[in-house]
């Protein structure tokens, strides 16, 4: 350090003075210099001259000296101290943003995404495919948990997972769903015969393999009625194993990545996410849609 830099620091303890100094400080101080006055500083920082000048107050009293004086023509210069202080601004805040960046970057880590969903959904095609688009790294560490679906509204209230995937999901008051893609179908007959081109094939031996919640379930099954379909039920994962011969079984397709369209004429099911209202998370909606390919609805 120079003799003259050595002089203008005096009495300065960079541990007992720099306290509460940020790079915002700095950043000020500096244009100030360069600019020579806080109304044209306040200009290349585009704010106002008022807060250029209550940010370079703010530095002077955490350094408990004064920076900046005035000349005859009422421009700014430095002080003494001033001077030795923006000789060392290069390096210094160089190193301030490297510590910022440390921070921020401990910050982002250190947020944890908890994905929950029901035993063997994270396995499928549909959700790797799914998860290999969603912009997570960088910004959150994820883990995976299994949550049965009777559980998932009081696991994600109690804030034991974020966000919860399914498909069929209902609505409820407290929690925000987003919708991310209809699924395809995986289509069979129980025995032999010809598989349905179009709803209106449906002659009354088919079924729908349940997926979430029951209401949802039915009115996917009104759906295939009111697209010519007839008859037809909801059976449960343990009953499609023991249907009569020549049912046509329409189980919803997780094996395929998600944007596998359906047939025009065949309803599906959704494929959705639940996450509770006013997550601390802010961008947590709009890099759900993102993974799908999908803008946010209003009101997301």
């Amino acid at each position: 350090m120079c003799g003259r830099f050595r002089n203008n620091m005096q009495g300065f303890s960079l541990q007992d003075d720099l306290k509460g100094m940020s790079l915002r400080h700095l950043e000020v101080f500096s244009t100030v210099v360069r600019e020579g006055s806080y109304g044209n500083a306040g200009v290349e920082m585009q704010t106002s001259r008022t807060n250029v000048k209550r940010v370079c107050e703010e530095f002077e009293k955490i350094v408990d000296r004064r920076l900046l004086s005035e000349d005859g023509d009422r421009g700014l210069l430095p002080t003494p101290f001033g001077q030795g202080i923006f000789a060392k601004l290069g390096p210094l805040s160089t190193s301030l943003r490297k510590l910022e960046d440390g921070v921020r970057q401990l910050h982002h880590a250190g947020r944890v995404l908890k994905f929950g969903a029901e035993g063997g959904f994270f396995r499928g095609g549909l959700f790797t495919d799914y998860l290999g688009r969603l912009s997570v790294s960088g910004r959150f560490r994820s883990c995976f948990l299994r949550v049965d679906s009777k559980s998932a509204q009081k696991s994600l209230l109690a804030a034991s997972c974020d966000v919860y995937f399914g498909l069929g999901l209902g609505d409820t008051e407290r929690l925000d769903r987003v919708e991310l893609g209809e699924i395809g179908w995986d289509v069979s007959r129980v025995g032999r015969g010809t598989l349905p081109k179009k709803p209106g094939d449906l002659d009354g031996e088919w079924c729908l393999v349940a997926e979430g919640d029951a209401r949802i379930c039915e009115e996917l099954l009104e759906k295939f009625r009111r697209s010519g379909a007839k008859g037809g039920k909801v059976v449960d994962k343990e009953s499609a194993f023991g249907v009569e011969q020549g049912t046509v079984v329409f189980a919803a397709d997780m094996i395929s990545p998600l944007g596998r369209k359906n047939p025009v004429g065949w309803p599906g099911y959704q494929f959705s996410a639940l996450m509770r209202r006013r997550h601390p998370y802010a961008d947590l909606k709009e890099m759900l849609c993102a993974g799908a390919g999908k803008a946010p609805a209003d009101g997301y």
